[in-house]
């Protein structure tokens, strides 16, 4: 769940500009707001993010192994405790 979490919120906001413009291509007027337009696009976007983490972000993920990683101070308090603990 929490792997296509981020997809989903990416994701929807361009389902529903998206969906209009099919819709009027196809011949359709615009879906009345209400539970069925939220069901279509909730369905759409958990479908496209669930692609998208299968084909897209996961294989990218598998590749950080390749890449070192170093951990850096992330704060001056962190620097500050880094610098001490490493004094003589």
């Amino acid at each position: 769940a929490g792997k296509v979490s981020y997809g989903i919120y990416l994701y929807h906001l361009f389902l529903v500009p998206i969906g209009a413009a099919v819709a009027r291509r196809l011949g359709y007027g615009p879906m009345a707001h209400g539970w069925r337009m939220l069901a279509a696009y909730s369905v759409a976007s958990v479908a496209i993010a669930a692609v998208s983490w299968q084909l897209v972000e996961a294989p990218l993920n598998r590749l950080k192994r390749h890449f070192p990683y170093h951990t850096e101070p992330t704060t001056v308090i962190d620097e500050a405790v880094a610098v001490h603990s490493a004094a003589p």
